[in-house]
């Protein structure tokens, strides 16, 4: 970890002792507690202290260590790239007639439908009913991004906005997949660090990653290897340690198998990496009186053992390690656990 950058040194007791140093100075007299002057100094002194902060603030902002918001979206422009917009959700869309036809009617593509008028889906292309049939299934996204359109239902977007003659219904005939958040700082910031690998092709190792890991803010580790000679294996690992759905390994085959990233000669296979199950198993000792407490440190929410799950499935091939269980309950973050095992025994 990188010492702590600042431009500006505005410690408060080092700002207020300049202060009254210098007023002390100027009325040539010793300014003592429960002077009036020296109690608008000091509240004068907490004003300048903020200035200062703020300031300093911004100054790191145009580092790209301390970069957020808009600032870092600037810094990505530096070296062309853009930070990944929030995407749609996908799902599709069967519109039923109230009876058979003896004409077609026809869906216009952008037809909207809602699950709560809140939540809005629209076709991506127009669909027709034929003469006879009573319905007809159209792919459509949601009319905004974001994970919040995921998850619908099915049957939950019932709701038709734009009304067409003899369409009596509409529904979703599969759960809502595939929105996206905006991409998140953290994730562009690597992003922008990795990008001088982007000015070749996707040969190398870490090419790769960096076009891997475009395709989609939840990746944070892709593993890249050749299995045989012109045959590039991605396997990537998604934020929670989980196996990416197939919107995701599409996108990155999308992104990676373009003919201005890949070489030529590469044959690309994107999938998931193998999962191997292990069983966490441990006796630890404790004080009597801080069994609760640590109980909950150790097993709770975000406990310790939820920790070292998060570390172990963080990255590929990365061996399973006892010694790391036994560090995080007998090292917890004393500032959020500050009681933990005394002994452990893993099993």
């Amino acid at each position: 970890m990188a010492d702590e950058l600042n431009f500006i040194d505005y410690k408060p007791e080092i700002v207020l002792d300049k202060l009254l140093r210098a007023l002390m100075e100027g009325a040539d007299e010793a300014l003592y507690p429960g002077d009036e002057r020296r109690i608008f100094t000091e509240t004068l002194g907490a004003l300048i202290v903020q200035l200062y902060a703020a300031a300093n603030d911004a100054a790191k902002q145009k580092t790209l260590r301390y970069a957020r918001g808009a600032l870092l979206d600037a810094l990505g422009e530096r070296v062309s790239v853009e930070r990944i917009p929030a995407r749609p959700a996908f799902t599709t869309l069967r519109f039923t007639l109230s009876a058979p036809r003896r004409n077609a009617v026809v869906i216009p593509a952008g037809t909207k439908a809602t699950s709560d008028g809140k939540l809005y889906f629209q076709t991506i292309t127009a669909g027709i009913i034929q003469t006879g049939n009573i319905s007809t299934d159209i792919p459509a996204e949601s009319t905004g991004g974001g994970e919040t359109f995921n998850g619908l239902p099915v049957n939950t977007i019932s709701t038709i906005v734009d009304l067409i003659p003899y369409v009596e219904s509409v529904s979703n005939t599969e759960i809502t997949h595939g929105g996206n958040d905006a991409e998140d700082d953290e994730h562009y910031r690597e992003r922008i660090r990795q990008a001088p690998t982007k000015y070749s092709t996707a040969g190398p190792v870490e090419d790769y990653k960096y076009w891997a890991k475009s395709a989609n803010m939840d990746i944070i580790e892709a593993e890249v290897y050749t299995p045989q000679p012109g045959c590039v294996t991605i396997a990537p690992v998604i934020a929670d340690g989980a196996g990416a759905s197939m919107d995701v390994l599409d996108n990155i085959y999308r992104v990676c198998n373009d003919k201005t990233i890949r070489p030529l000669t590469d044959f690309l296979v994107v999938r998931n990496p193998e999962f191997v199950e292990y069983d966490i198993s441990f006796k630890c000792y404790m004080r009597a009186e801080d069994e609760a407490i640590a109980v909950s440190n150790i097993e709770g929410n975000n406990g310790t053992i939820e920790k070292y799950i998060k570390w172990q499935s963080a990255k590929i091939v990365r061996n399973v390690n006892p010694d790391q269980i036994r560090r995080e309950v007998l090292c917890p973050n004393w500032a959020l656990y500050p009681i933990g095992a005394l002994r452990i025994d893993v099993i």
